[in-house]
């Protein structure tokens, strides 16, 4: 009814192990000017002692670590290439990086970044072929040899010229000169082999640094002048056992030397298609110690193997990398990477993965035209079987080195391979979109197993799983939702669990199936309702559901491995879980832990406590005891494709697994070797946007308290799975992820020491921590220079203050006793001249004039001692502090003495002092010496008018009162006080007092003082 036909005219299926290092077919990375390199075509490749890899390209330099490029133009500077066209690269001793452009030679400080040019000085038409450098080398002694389009340079380490030979005269030199040196190439013993093309005889010349002679290799004892007898040796390198590997010009072959045996042997080149293949531009470079490549001139890179045989003799296989792709450069670098340099772009062979063996299968159907897809991995009876979507069934006997396809051509569902299963006498069952087959792979037969009476229609169903488990009981799951069927392979009983009979069953069809070591089974499915567990003694289902922000939160499951000791492993589309099944507890393994992805498809565990994980972005590991978690990212080409299935070995200890297209089988045990400890590197600091120099001690001003600092950890095969985790003045580590810088803002002042350090994908931790040190200046007014002063300044302040408080205190004090004083002066005497009135008065009763006389004078007393306590009274309230009041208690004064004496007066208030202050004591004096003054008038004077004139300029008071009365003479002697008193309260108050009088002419007082505030 079916028929099988075997698609074996596509069945390119071609395995092959990278340490034979078929690179025609390995998927390069592709590395183009999008990913940071300055120009297309590669010209010139290196690597440095810190693991950096160094790029010369048509338009510039660049150094790589694996993620990031930082380029190196020329320009005008002086610090700077001499041209942007690189012809070659060496590294020298003492982190120097030589660089012949076809400008000039450089020497570059890799520690230092400067560079140090060599330009020949000339003019005219011969200034850029005598700058135009070819190639460049080291002899034994370090002294550079450099090659350019006319000339041939020896010079030492700081590119001073120790020796010159010129191919031509200056005056010969034209722009169809050919290139004088082609090549230097250093031989096992340090000597040094130029090829000079301009020479039709000797074109080889060989130098010698024991003697510092030159000579044609001819007229040498040199072994390897034989090969130069011929004619025609375009190109050749030499190996560290002194073997020469080279190529002759329009001859489509590859001869090797073999210095031993003294014998030649050339690799047939039938992988090679068309003739003169190898010409002019044809290079050879030595890749590895067994691996050369030579540069095609149609395209490609032609790779040469070799391997010893029995007796002795080399045995060179063959192939082509890349072809079509103009091959300029190969280096080959301390990461086991081969790049490769093209005019397109630079190409990436990861090589580290040892013991890997990779089949790339059909991708698609031609019976129905559909993709083929590769679904699961079956290892049974010596052999893996691979499932797929639309391409049936591909087998191989010899663990993928010989495919074969087993497909139905007449219906393309059953196509669509689930499961495959061995039985005991070498038959298969396969578990298709459309029922269980039987299959016989000996004569390719199959047809539609037959099944007991009334279970025919599960062959019309999917049979999504087969699982034997300890009781040879069947368990196959049923898609379209019909749950699952026990088939008892003795019995032939079957019996069939759905959501719609007692059993309850809960999921629709299972994807998975396990058995613990209790004997119960453990199923999941892509409907996302949770893990299921069927207890063998009770045959009940009970179901553990995920949960939102629970230790189990993602139901999806596409994987379940028992490991038999107690625990489950789920792979999930929310991770990996490890169930613990007494405790009946989740644990969760995902991305922050070191997952590719959350996305989980397989499990399966290898003989040494790893569990290997397939999940949407390629294949992790994890060590089963330290839950460590290793991703193998730039591992091999595509290592970032999806790994839908995973299985072990264990009869040959590998672990097998599937992406899309491609079968891998790998030596568990190589893949998990610890890899050599990157270094790690400061590559710069910058503060406000300002560089510094990370490799000193840096000072950051207090306004500049920030600091950004990069990192790297050079690694060439994966740079971009590398974690980084820095912490700062040894608190505790802060992981970055990937992000290779870290930045700080707003730091307080202080001293500050930053400490960084990576870990590969596997765990190796970087051999060094990268330091930087710097601090953060304090700003001025937080430094003792300032604080000190400050305190004594505010020390000082203080004492001022508590002094002048005193001082308040004792003017207080002060001017409380005066107030006393007054009191007892002024009230005291006038109450004890009232008492001795009184008591004369009571006398005098008989006499009642005298009475009377005394009684009169009583009542006088009585109203000065008012008018005192009255002024003692004003003068200490603080509401008459403003001029306005002390001028308004001046009027009522003067209209009290002069309106009853008939005695005219005009005061004069100048309106800018209304809002004046004055202090108590200063309104005292000046209100006393007014009412001396007016007293002085009303008593003594006779005057019939009287001026007062109160005025006021930026520093002082002033006060004029002038009368047209008597007058006297001021210097007079007198017993009187009056004056004397005004004269002290002026000068007391270091003011300006004046008289000015004549007898019969008037009188005039001016005073002044400063008292404002």
């Amino acid at each position: 009814m079916y028929r099988s036909v075997l698609i074996s005219i596509l069945l390119i299926a071609v395995s092959f192990c990278v340490m034979a290092q078929n690179l025609d077919k390995q998927k390069p990375a592709y590395i183009s000017i999008k990913d940071g390199l300055p120009d297309a075509t590669i010209t010139a490749i290196c690597q440095d002692a810190d693991g950096f890899l160094w790029i010369g390209t048509s338009y510039g330099l660049s150094r790589y670590d694996g993620v990031e490029f930082r380029n190196y133009f020329h320009n005008k500077t002086a610090n700077s290439l001499p041209g942007n066209y690189i012809r070659a690269l060496q590294i020298l001793p003492g982190d120097r990086l030589l660089i012949a452009t076809t400008s000039g030679l450089s020497l570059l400080n890799i520690s230092t970044n400067r560079f140090k040019n060599f330009v020949v000085q000339t003019s005219g038409s011969a200034y850029a072929l005598q700058n135009s450098f070819i190639t460049i080398n080291t002899d034994s002694d370090g002294d550079i040899w450099a090659g350019s389009q006319t000339c041939l340079y020896e010079l030492d380490t700081a590119l001073h010229v120790l020796q010159l030979r010129n191919g031509y005269k200056e005056n010969d030199i034209d722009a169809n000169s050919p290139i004088y040196v082609e090549a230097i190439k250093r031989l096992p013993g340090g000597d040094l082999l130029f090829t000079l093309p301009n020479k039709k005889v000797d074109r080889y010349q060989l130098y010698q640094p024991g003697t510092k002679k030159i000579m044609p290799l001819n007229n040498t004892g040199l072994v390897y002048k034989q090969i130069f007898t011929t004619q025609g040796v375009a190109d050749i390198v030499f190996d560290k056992d002194g073997n020469a590997w080279y190529i002759k010009h329009l001859v489509d072959s590859l001869f090797f030397f073999d210095r031993v045996l003294n014998k030649v042997t050339a690799a047939p080149l039938d992988s090679i298609k068309g003739k003169n293949q190898i010409y002019y531009n044809s290079h050879i470079s030595l890749i590895n110690d067994n691996l050369v490549g030579c540069s095609l001139s149609d395209g490609g890179l032609l790779y040469v193997n070799k391997f010893p045989s029995a007796d002795k003799a080399q045995i060179l296989k063959t192939g082509i990398a890349l072809p079509g792709k103009h091959v300029q450069c190969t280096f080959y670098d301390r990461q086991h990477n081969l790049w490769i340099g093209t005019t397109n772009g630079l190409y990436k062979f990861t090589l580290a993965a040892n013991h890997l063996a990779i089949s790339t299968l059909p991708q698609y159907n031609p019976a129905d035209g559909r993709n083929i897809e590769l679904a699961g991995i079956f290892v049974t009876g010596g052999k893996v079987f691979i499932t797929t979507t639309s391409g049936g069934i591909f087998f191989s006997s010899n663990n993928g080195a010989d495919w074969k396809n087993f497909s139905w051509r007449t219906n393309t569902d059953v196509n669509d391979t689930w499961n495959i299963r061995q039985l005991a006498a070498g038959d298969y069952w396969v578990g298709t979109q459309l029922g269980l087959f039987t299959w016989r792979p000996g004569n390719n037969t199959a047809a539609q197993l037959p099944l007991p009476a009334g279970w025919g229609w599960i062959n019309t169903l999917p049979i999504t799983t087969q699982f034997v488990d300890k009781e040879n009981i069947l368990w196959m799951g049923l898609g379209k939702g019909n749950g699952v069927a026990a088939y008892n392979l003795a019995s032939r009983d079957i019996k069939l669990y759905t959501g719609h009979d007692e059993s309850k069953f809960p999921l629709r069809y299972p994807m998975t199936i396990d058995e613990d070591e209790h004997g119960d089974l453990w199923m999941g499915g892509v409907e996302g309702k949770g893990l299921v567990w069927w207890n063998r003694k009770t045959n009940l289902f009970t179901t553990f559901p995920p949960a939102p922000d629970a230790d189990f939160d993602n139901g999806i499951i596409n994987a379940i491995y028992a490991d038999h000791k107690g625990s489950l492993w789920l792979g999930t589309d929310g991770g990996l879980f490890k169930f613990n099944i007494s405790a009946k507890k989740f644990k969760k393994y995902d991305v922050p832990q070191g997952l590719s992805s959350n996305i989980v498809y397989s499990v399966a565990a290898d003989g040494a406590a790893h569990l290997w994980i397939g999940t949407k972005n390629g294949i992790s590991c994890m060590d089963i005891v330290t839950g460590k978690i290793f991703n193998f990212s730039g591992y091999y080409q595509a290592s970032d494709d999806a790994v839908y299935c995973v299985r072990y070995q264990s009869a040959l200890d590998k672990i097998d697994f599937i992406t899309p297209h491609d079968f891998y089988s790998i030596n568990p045990n190589e893949w998990l070797k610890r890899r050599n400890a990157p270094q790690l590197f400061i590559t710069s600091a910058t503060s406000s946007g300002k560089s510094v120099d990370p490799g000193h001690k840096i000072l950051l001003g207090y306004g500049s308290n920030n600091i950004n600092i990069a990192f790297t950890a050079v690694n060439l095969v994966d740079g971009s799975q590398n974690k980084y985790f820095y912490r700062l003045n040894n608190q505790e580590w802060v992981s970055a992820g990937g992000n290779r810088q870290a930045n700080f803002s707003n730091l307080l002042p202080g001293r500050y020491t930053f400490n960084v350090k990576a870990q590969l994908a596997d765990g190796t931790w970087s051999e060094n921590e990268g330091v930087v040190s710097f601090t953060v200046a304090t700003p001025f007014w937080k430094t003792w220079l300032f604080i000190t002063p400050c305190i004594v300044v505010l020390a000082f302040l203080i004492y001022m203050a508590y002094q002048y408080r005193i001082r308040q205190i004792m003017h207080l004090q002060a001017i409380r006793s005066r107030i006393a004083s007054d009191l007892h002066d002024d009230i005291g005497s006038t109450l004890s001249n009232i008492h001795i009135l009184t008591q004369l008065s009571h006398a005098n009763l008989s006499e009642p004039e005298k009475a009377d006389t005394f009684l009169t004078r009583i009542a006088e007393e009585v109203d000065a001692s008012n008018q005192s306590l009255d002024d003692i009274v004003w003068s200490i309230n603080v509401l008459n502090d403003s001029f306005e009041q002390t001028a308004a208690r001046m009027r009522r004064y003067a209209a009290e003495l002069f309106e009853g004496a008939n005695i005219q007066y005009k005061v004069f208030f100048d309106e800018k002092l209304s809002q004046k202050k004055l202090n108590m004591e200063f309104r005292r004096d000046v209100y006393l010496i007014f009412k001396e003054a007016v007293n002085n008038i009303y008593k003594h004077a006779g005057a019939s008018s009287v001026t007062i004139n109160l005025e006021a300029d930026h520093r002082y008071f002033k006060m004029t009162v002038t009368d047209d009365g008597r007058g006297f003479d001021p210097l007079a002697p007198t017993t009187r006080n009056g004056l004397k008193n005004m004269e002290a309260r002026v000068k007391n108050r270091r003011g300006i007092f004046k008289v000015k009088s004549a007898k019969g002419g008037g009188a005039t007082l001016y005073i002044a003082m400063s008292v404002f505030r």
